[in-house]
């Protein structure tokens, strides 16, 4: 054989050997992609659920307030900082996070961060944090991609949870015009916890706060603008020139009924205890005189003469909605609580009356008082919706419950009076249940 045949076979099997090693590492680097793809595929899984679960469970505990009495306390003061979890961390989040396999060893890293302003979070939660966020990352070894490629990759994942949905204002003042639409003095005491006060008045004194009056809420909004003075304080300040909030009940269907067999006139008087059962009361329910009446869950519907209560009376009633109507021959009476009367009354807990004490019909005539007054104690669960009424709490009387609202034509609380409200929407008659959510 000469010496080029020799070099010929020797070149050609050069060229079978680096082809056949090119088809090794072609077949290496296809395997080493599809094991190695598949082991990202699934750890990224897994990152996300570990940040769902952390994100979530971290918002929860910040909102029914186990963040701050928990033995490993986080998110708390008013501007929280963020934090990377450490392997054994005892916070919620991170302990979540490693329920979910991840943060556990060295090459996790979890952080938790507090966002502030998150679109579709409602900021409702005890502390006023709006958001928990969470991002998880792990550096993974790889196997045979790292024969052709880089000998590590990294996984990450982030998820943000929130509250979501809406209760509506405490207090809320649907007037769109008049000064004074909530008026608020004389030593009176308004406290509300996780809600707010919307004034739709586009008057210059839609809000009046005076003369030793202190008002704290998470919010107050008013259309147009507002008078404080003479010692009084409203924390925070007041959102002037706001947006027209409207009624927050507009979509809520009025209880339908029929007046045949009503109760005419119903009155419980001089010492009397009574049991009443829902039904239709034509004239109305009267109690007074040192009575005790027991409402037993339903719908009352009261039409014409409105429901009065004064002079040392108790009333109860768990799960109940009055609907305070009229018609031609029953004419529109007003609720009035009066002198010492003691109520422990709750509203109904799910349909479309949820969380609605008093329900005032829509079309009723204007220029009543719905009053809670003279040393009269409420402690409510619910709203009382008056959209064509002033509402009045005075003269030592005091109101306030979890998840009570307010809302009225125009509102006034005077006159040593006391309005404590409390936002808890883990109760049942809440009027709108608050959801924990992943929102991005």
């Amino acid at each position: 054989m000469n010496s080029a045949k020799i070099h010929s076979v020797r070149e050609t099997g050069q060229a079978v050997l680096l082809l056949v090693l090119g088809l090794s590492l072609f077949l290496i680097g296809a395997l080493g992609l599809a094991l190695d793809g598949a082991q990202m595929y699934a750890q990224q899984q897994m990152a996300r659920a570990a940040a769902d679960a952390a994100a979530q469970a971290g918002i929860m505990s910040i909102y029914r307030g186990t963040n701050v009495t928990a033995s490993s306390p986080f998110g708390t003061g008013a501007s929280p900082a963020a934090f990377t979890c450490s392997t054994s961390d005892g916070r919620t989040p991170c302990v979540y996070a490693r329920l979910n396999g991840f943060g556990g060893t060295a090459s996790d890293i979890v952080t938790v961060s507090f966002p502030t302003i998150v679109p579709g979070v409602s900021n409702l939660s005890p502390t006023g944090i709006a958001a928990v966020a969470v991002n998880v990352r792990r550096t993974l070894n790889t196997g045979l991609i790292r024969f052709i490629g880089p000998s590590t990759s990294t996984i990450q994942a982030s998820a943000t949870a929130g509250l979501i949905g809406s209760v509506p204002d405490c207090v809320t003042a649907l007037s769109p015009v008049g000064n004074g639409a909530l008026l608020i003095s004389n030593n009176v005491t308004v406290s509300l916890h996780n809600c707010g006060i919307t004034v739709d008045s586009s008057a210059a004194q839609a809000l009046t706060v005076s003369n030793n009056a202190t008002v704290q809420a998470a919010s107050v909004r008013v259309v147009g603008g507002d008078s404080i003075g003479n010692n009084a304080s409203v924390l925070p300040s007041p959102t002037l020139n706001a947006p027209l909030a409207g009624d927050p009940f507009a979509s809520v269907p009025a209880p339908s009924y029929s007046a045949s067999g009503c109760m005419i006139n119903v009155t419980i008087t001089n010492n009397q205890v009574a049991t009443l059962n829902p039904g239709v009361f034509c004239g109305g329910i009267t109690i007074s005189n040192n009575s005790a009446v027991t409402f037993n869950a339903g719908t009352y519907i009261l039409l014409g003469g409105g429901i009065t209560a004064n002079n040392n009376v108790t009333l109860t009633g768990n799960g109940v909605t009055f609907y305070n109507t009229f018609d031609a021959t029953h004419p529109y009476g007003p609720v009035t609580f009066g002198n010492n009367v003691n109520a422990t009354l709750s509203a109904t807990p799910s349909g479309a009356l949820q969380g609605i004490l008093f329900f005032q019909d829509r079309n009723a005539p204007t220029g009543f008082t719905e009053s809670f007054q003279n040393n009269s104690s409420q402690s409510i669960t619910g709203v009382l919706y008056f959209p064509r009424s002033l509402v009045s709490l005075g003269n030592n009387g005091s109101i306030g419950h979890r998840n009570l609202a307010i809302v009225g034509y125009t509102v006034q609380i005077m006159n040593n009076a006391a309005l404590t409200v409390t936002i808890d929407l883990t109760e049942a008659g809440a009027p709108e249940e608050l959801g924990i959510a992943l929102v991005k």
